[in-house]
């Protein structure tokens, strides 16, 4: 699945769970674009040391953010003590690069 495939899936049916190659950078923020825009943003450094895979939650995205930021996803990672309560944006361009493994999307159902 393309990484615009899951964009218009989330823009559609609301978050959605991938699962993505984890990289030691994604550990640490990037700091370039925490001081230009604030929050926390997800550093993909590709050269880094893969650690494993990781799921993550897509639960919103911004292409043409206000503040002159880069296009980024939202995401919400299991680890509360990492990023901003286990928030972060991860770019666009970014998410991208993590050749995605896995993804779900969660559609509501009646029993």
């Amino acid at each position: 699945m393309q990484v615009e495939d899951v964009i218009t899936a989330l823009l559609t049916f609301g978050p959605v769970m991938i699962a993505v190659p984890w990289y030691y950078s994604m550990f640490y923020g990037d700091n370039m674009l925490k001081k230009a825009y604030g929050n926390y943003w997800v550093k993909v450094n590709l050269e880094s040391e893969h650690v494993g895979y990781h799921c993550i939650a897509l639960t919103g995205i911004d292409l043409d953010p206000d503040d002159g930021a880069p296009p980024y996803v939202r995401i919400q990672n299991s680890w509360g003590g990492w990023g901003q309560n286990g928030t972060a944006r991860l770019t666009v361009e970014g998410f991208r690069r993590l050749h995605l493994w896995d993804n779900w999307v969660f559609a509501e159902t009646a029993f």
